[in-house]
């Protein structure tokens, strides 16, 4: 066998499977995919906030324009922070 193919093994042995050391790659690898789900849930319903202020600013911005209501002026300041 090349020496280089021992020392992977030896490495692979060293690394994973004395102590079980798997477990915590195992471990970390499952918080991650909990990191990233939440970060994924989170960012869909911020979209979805955005997307609705934004959709309802446009559609609705006319009529609330010639009332001025304070639900344009309050719907027109929260169209100016997700626009950021």
């Amino acid at each position: 066998m090349p020496e280089w193919l021992a020392d992977l093994q030896a490495q692979f042995q060293l690394n994973f499977i004395e102590k079980d050391r798997w477990r915590s790659l195992l471990t970390g690898l499952g918080n991650t995919m909990k990191i990233t789900l939440f970060a994924a849930l989170l960012g869909v319903a911020i979209g979805i906030v955005i997307a609705a202020v934004r959709s309802t600013y446009d559609n609705n911005k006319e009529d609330l324009k010639h009332k001025k209501s304070i639900g344009y002026y309050i719907l027109g300041f929260f169209n100016n922070i997700v626009r950021v």
